[in-house]
């Protein structure tokens, strides 16, 4: 989490830090030893760690994916930021915390950095950008804590022939259906994530490769048996990994892209199992 341009932190429940990085650091002019387990500290004064604890507590009721405009004071001016926060569970589906990532709006102003904030314009999913800054999170928590996490690619088999047969308009009804679906199966603590136009990540906490597997085979059955009016048939290609070793985000990218690519090759609306 150290070479992004987002702003990133975790807190439990009570409001306390329990990880920052290092954007955050040097935004607020805090080491981490001096904020963890503490509400405030330095820079992050008492008044806008309460502005934050308010939404805070709206994603902790709601038990879900919120995005918020946050205005921060900082070296006397204010900053502008597109907030997504998002709760954290344990590995009993407990909520034990908030997640919270903040891009400043004023890179998007100056031309630094095309960003419309974490979500998918047309499915309300989270994008890329999300994937690669929550994805890195669920890294480090799962070797500090020696927990399981599987990571799933889904692509909808020959979209641009949906694309060209019918019309965009159609094409982006079958996207926001397809998500529909996937909100719909997928469990709180799995993230959904539209990272190219006809694909799509899945990251499952506490989860190993048999339930990972298992995901997918429900997913394949879900978008096999939906009816996508006016598109006769629908279906995906899956790759299922197991986060099993320490290669990296990246590394475990390019293995269920692998296993993705398998699928395709195979015939379609098939599942493999890849490694990472």
């Amino acid at each position: 989490m150290t070479n992004t341009e987002s702003v990133i932190c975790f807190k439990d429940l009570d409001g306390n830090f329990i990880l920052v990085n290092q954007k955050w650091m040097s935004m607020f002019r805090v080491q981490l030893v001096d904020i963890l387990g503490k509400q405030h500290h330095g820079d992050y004064t008492a008044e806008i760690a309460a502005a934050g604890s308010k939404t805070d507590r709206m994603v902790q009721e709601k038990r879900e994916v919120l995005i918020f405009e946050e205005l921060i004071p900082h070296d006397g001016r204010m900053y502008q930021f597109y907030v997504t926060k998002f709760p954290v569970f344990d590995s009993n589906n407990k909520l034990i915390g908030t997640g919270s990532i903040a891009i400043d709006m004023a890179l998007q102003k100056q031309g630094v950095e095309q960003l419309t904030g974490l979500r998918d314009p047309i499915t309300g999913a989270l994008n890329a950008e999300a994937f690669g800054e929550m994805a890195a999170y669920e890294f480090v928590r799962r070797g500090r804590y020696h927990q399981q996490l599987s990571l799933l690619m889904i692509e909808i088999d020959d979209f641009q022939k949906i694309h060209k047969l019918h019309s965009k308009a159609v094409a982006n009804k079958v996207l926001v259906e397809f998500v529909l679906l996937l909100e719909d199966l997928l469990r709180d603590t799995d993230i959904l994530f539209r990272i190219e136009e006809a694909k799509f990540a899945v990251l499952t906490p506490e989860t190993g490769e048999s339930g990972g597997l298992k995901a997918a085979k429900r997913i394949r059955e879900l978008v096999n048996d939906k009816d996508f009016v006016p598109v006769d048939i629908v279906t995906v290609s899956i790759g299922v990994a197991e986060v099993v070793s320490d290669i990296g985000l990246d590394g475990v990218v390019q293995g269920v892209e692998r296993a993705l690519t398998e699928a395709r090759d195979k015939g379609k609306n098939r599942i493999v199992v890849g490694s990472a």
